[in-house]
């Protein structure tokens, strides 16, 4: 998959769980976090930064990541991009 975070432009691809982890990556104020510490900051920043509430299930970080990239791009913080059309 590819994404764009709408918020900064930035382009990411992978799996879901590789997707969060680049976000987190580019997190600074978070990269000490453990990846599923990530998600729920990740989730309290676009409910207290954007006012959005991102419902995130799962009880593993594969599944989370994947519900977190899910309810961004269902709440329009991301667009999901056409991998033949971006190189």
């Amino acid at each position: 998959m590819k994404i764009r975070i709408l918020a900064d432009g930035a382009t990411l691809s992978g799996t879901p769980t590789e997707v969060v982890q680049q976000m987190h990556a580019r997190a600074f104020a978070a990269q000490q976090l453990p990846l599923a510490e990530y998600i729920e900051w990740a989730v309290q920043m676009a409910r207290d930064m954007l006012g959005v509430t991102l419902q995130i299930q799962g009880d593993s970080d594969e599944a989370r990541a994947t519900s977190l990239v899910t309810a961004m791009l269902d709440a329009g913080l991301a667009e999901e991009l056409d991998d033949q059309l971006c190189h």
